[in-house]
């Protein structure tokens, strides 16, 4: 079934780079594991994903950014949201925004994209929180986009193993069944 999946998107690579571009926008964490797990596939090309998500994240976090910057004034419930989730950060994020956004990065729930919107809608400047942004990003993809491709290096040593693994466990339970089988005909007979 794999390989059907995996067929598809190699016969697709150019919606599939743009898939992952846009989906970047939204989730972070599983779309980079995934995709470095299909470049160790060699579904998708390593050499175009790198700065594909580098590009896309970036893009991402500026948007969010402005959304802070802009557009909180427009939607009061949007503050109330931010300050709840994010409002605990601030004084981290008016300090050591570098540190704030690698950890906020880190995070699921909404919290690092709430912690883009509130430092757009801080007073940080914007050079400042993309150089922050960079160095967190930079750091995410080697550590998030590692484990993708070193599971996947993972997965397809043991792929091969999987096979005998099946085999044994069949060869097993059939053996398992025949020695339950002699066991009842034998405490029948003694009965």
């Amino acid at each position: 079934m794999h390989d059907l999946i995996f067929a598809f998107i190699a016969a697709h690579r150019d919606v599939a780079y743009l898939f992952v571009f846009l989906i970047l926008f939204f989730e972070g964490d599983a779309v980079l594991f995934g995709v470095a797990f299909l470049a160790h596939m060699r579904v998708l090309s390593l050499t175009v994903l790198v700065p594909l998500v580098l590009v896309g994240t970036l893009a991402s976090d500026s948007a969010w950014y402005l959304v802070g910057r802009r557009l909180e004034r427009l939607w009061p419930w949007l503050h109330g949201w931010l300050q709840r989730v994010a409002g605990p950060l601030d004084d981290h994020l008016r300090r050591d925004p570098d540190r704030t956004l690698l950890l906020a990065r880190f995070t699921y729930g909404g919290v690092c994209r709430a912690t883009i919107i509130r430092s757009g809608s801080m007073p940080i400047p914007y050079l400042r929180f993309l150089t922050a942004t960079l160095r967190a990003v930079l750091i995410w993809m080697i550590l998030v986009g590692g484990l993708g491709y070193a599971a996947s290096f993972g997965l397809s040593w043991i792929h091969h193993y999987l096979r005998f693994a099946e085999i044994t466990f069949m060869l097993a339970l059939v053996a398992f069944f025949l020695l339950e089988h002699g066991i009842a005909d034998r405490i029948k007979a003694k009965m």
